[in-house]
């Protein structure tokens, strides 16, 4: 069993190895699927244990904490629509994005260095990244006792969505190529 599983963590990173986008070769938990996969099993052992240790304890008073991270969050999104609409390199509003050559359809995806192309990535990478910042709204809910909200599928939500982004930023992040 051991040399089959082997086996299968060879292939994946000979897959890997063989379609990776390599502009993200050294940025944060980019290199490989493992960290992500490891802070997404912290994630789900917190979602298990935490109940149990708040069970005999008052819930927590986070009112300046949750507005303190939900306008983190924002500021985030902000940032990322901005980097999106009014890239760094081109001030003139609708350059990059939706406006200027992305659809809501399958296209190409451009693996230059490109100013546009590396935007469009960085936002994509960003976005990933979001997703364990996200987590913490799970965390909150169990310091604040609100079980009924830990449904499974907010905890399926946050614990596939870094995969998902994973191997679209590992794979095809970038600015279309259908200008």
């Amino acid at each position: 069993m051991a040399q089959v599983i082997q086996e299968y963590l060879q292939r994946w990173d000979q897959f890997v190895d063989k379609h990776k986008d390599p502009r993200v070769d050294d940025w944060l938990l980019m290199d490989s699927v493992w960290p992500g996969t490891f802070l997404v099993l912290v994630y789900l052992f917190i979602v298990w244990v935490g109940p149990k240790l708040m069970e005999k304890r008052q819930p927590f008073q986070l009112r300046e904490v949750l507005m303190a991270y939900n306008f983190a969050m924002v500021l985030l999104s902000l940032y990322m629509v901005i980097d999106v609409y009014f890239q760094h390199y081109d001030p003139q509003f609708g350059r990059g994005g939706w406006l200027n050559g992305y659809t809501y359809g399958c296209q190409l995806v451009d693996y230059s260095n490109s100013p546009q192309a590396m935007t469009m990535l960085n936002v994509c990478w960003w976005f990933y990244f979001s997703k364990f910042i996200e987590m913490w709204d799970t965390f909150f809910f169990i310091l604040r006792k609100k079980k009924a909200q830990i449904s499974f599928l907010h905890v399926f939500h946050h614990a596939i969505m870094p995969f998902t982004w994973w191997i679209g930023v590992r794979f095809v992040g970038g600015k279309s190529l259908s200008q």
